[in-house]
């Protein structure tokens, strides 16, 4: 049962890094245009939302098991700064009053490289977080 809630966990963490995704940009432009992006970009959506949520379910087992791991904290801030940054430069039309104009324009123009940098954090939050559980006996239930 209690690796159930961590797969739940983890499903529950994608749906919201992928509502704050297409908050962003439908807040910027439109939900129409929100769901198209994320079609065209999916190639780095999809992973950088799997990983996050393997991460957030990771995180889940091991907390459940009682201890706790802080990669996830950073990877997933990476993996939802890249995503972000995907949709950063539909921002710009409001970005000069806000005085962000330059960051929006920084993370226009490195976004696919940006993505690639969350996905490869996620990566290594994966992989520290596997060791952590494989240290605690794995990822498997013992009976008693």
């Amino acid at each position: 049962m209690a690796g159930l809630r961590s797969v739940a966990a983890g499903l529950g963490g994608m749906a919201l890094l992928l509502a704050l995704y297409l908050s962003i940009l439908a807040a910027a432009q439109s939900l129409d245009h929100a769901w198209d992006t994320l079609w065209e970009f999916r190639y780095y959506m999809f992973p950088l939302l799997a990983g996050f949520g393997i991460q957030v379910g990771l995180y889940h087992h091991i907390r459940t098991r009682g201890t706790g791991a802080g990669g996830v904290a950073a990877s997933g801030s990476v993996s939802t700064v890249s995503m972000a940054a995907c949709c950063a430069h539909h921002v710009t039309d409001v970005g000069a009053l806000f005085g962000i104009t330059a960051a929006t324009v920084f993370l226009a123009q490195y976004q696919r490289p940006l993505l690639l940098v969350g996905i490869g954090s996620n990566l290594l939050g994966i992989a520290y977080l596997w060791r952590c559980a494989k240290s605690m006996g794995g990822l498997g239930y013992k009976t008693k």
